[in-house]
């Protein structure tokens, strides 16, 4: 039996009112700070039960915080223990709260359950729990209840709120990471409880596991030279005076991400290459004429996701899409087959628009002179 479990069960002192499928979860997600001198928050005290089960279980070192906007409440204040009287979806009150105790480490909501305070709390505290902290909301079955402002799929619930944030929590793999994404590891569904676990990224955490993928069918079949490669790269945005000549500038525009993201990619960095694809796909948004770009644009976003878009939109091009189309893929073919490094390098810097040395650029030219072919 778990050490809340049996807490729960032989609890002869104060109430403690918890759903029995609840500890485990608590366990999970709690048992890394006992024994740590952390501020634990519990919004909503009730009958004082849990503030003393939270003071056992997390330790002497702990400071339990309880919320609750009854007066009454101040009487299961009692050393390690301290409760605060406020509305929970008050900013003012909570950064009081902050300013007396130091930011929470952990955050339980079981508050008023109220859909507009829960979503308010969240808002405005996230952010504060500590770099390591949990953040956790129970009683999440409060979110289909009319009663309390829920509903199925009603929005302004807070389930509908977190089922938003799993966008946000894989914002750098489309390009439009924000702060939520930099500072949480995990969001955690359960029976009525939603878990955050929160944690600072430093750098990029894919590079180290990339995977180069296969080439898609869609590529040409043979053998191609690498001096192709060369005209595909140009193609793609090298020539910069073909650019400005261009009648859609932005399209242009988005080849110049588009073509980065590539080299970026070819480098091992994916969060780079990501935040290029988003950027492209900002600029080709709206754009009829921009089809095989954004053909090329969820190609690359495939190796993040799947390719069932990049599927639905091939079957809708016509033979000049998917001429350019193909032109586009060869490049993108050709650049994941056993090229030495040395070239790779070369090319990527091609790819950036980078001018390459004169050693570089002889190396290649006696490697294609040699005869050398890249098959697909």
């Amino acid at each position: 039996m778990s050490m809340l479990y049996h807490d729960f069960w032989t609890n002869d002192k104060k109430t403690v009112h918890k759903h029995l499928h609840y500890f485990p979860v608590y366990e999970r997600h709690f048992s890394k700070f006992i024994n740590q001198s952390i501020v634990f928050w519990e919004i909503g005290v009730n009958k004082g039960g849990s503030l003393q089960m939270w003071k056992r279980f997390f330790g002497p070192f702990a400071q339990i915080v309880g919320i609750d906007i009854e007066p009454e409440c101040k009487v299961h204040e009692e050393d390690q223990v301290v409760v605060c009287i406020g509305d929970q979806s008050d900013p003012i009150f909570l950064q009081e709260v902050i300013d007396k105790y130091g930011v929470p480490d952990v955050v339980l909501d079981d508050g008023s359950h109220e859909m507009a305070h829960v979503c308010a709390t969240f808002e405005f505290l996230y952010d504060k729990v500590s770099k390591n902290g949990v953040y956790m909301v129970e009683d999440m079955h409060t979110s289909y209840w009319p009663v309390y402002g829920g509903g199925l799929k009603k929005e302004g619930t807070f389930i509908e709120l977190c089922k938003s944030l799993i966008d946000l929590l894989n914002a750098r793999h489309y390009g439009m990471p924000g702060r939520f994404t930099e500072t949480t590891f995990s969001v955690c569904f359960y029976d009525s409880i939603v878990a955050f676990d929160k944690k600072q990224w430093h750098g990029n955490t894919f590079k180290s596991i990339m995977i180069p993928p296969e080439p898609i069918s869609l590529a040409v079949s043979g053998e191609i030279n690498l001096d192709r490669i060369i005209r595909v790269l140009e193609m793609l945005g090298a020539n910069i005076d073909q650019m400005d000549a261009a009648k859609d500038k932005e399209s242009c525009q988005a080849e110049i991400y588009l073509k980065t993201g590539l080299a970026y990619y070819i480098q091992g960095d994916c969060l780079s290459a990501a935040d290029c694809l988003g950027k492209a796909r900002k600029d080709l948004d709206g754009k009829e004429d921009a089809t095989p770009l954004l053909m090329m644009h969820d190609y690359w976003r495939g190796f993040f996701a799947d390719g069932h878009i990049f599927e639905e939109r091939l079957a809708r091009m016509d033979d000049g899409q998917r001429h350019t189309l193909e032109q586009m893929l060869w490049f993108t073919a050709m650049i994941f087959d056993e090229i030495p490094k040395q070239y790779l390098e070369t090319l990527s810097h091609i790819a950036k628009g980078m001018e390459i040395t004169e050693d570089e650029s002889a190396q290649l030219d006696e490697y294609m002179d040699n005869g050398h072919t890249i098959a697909t």
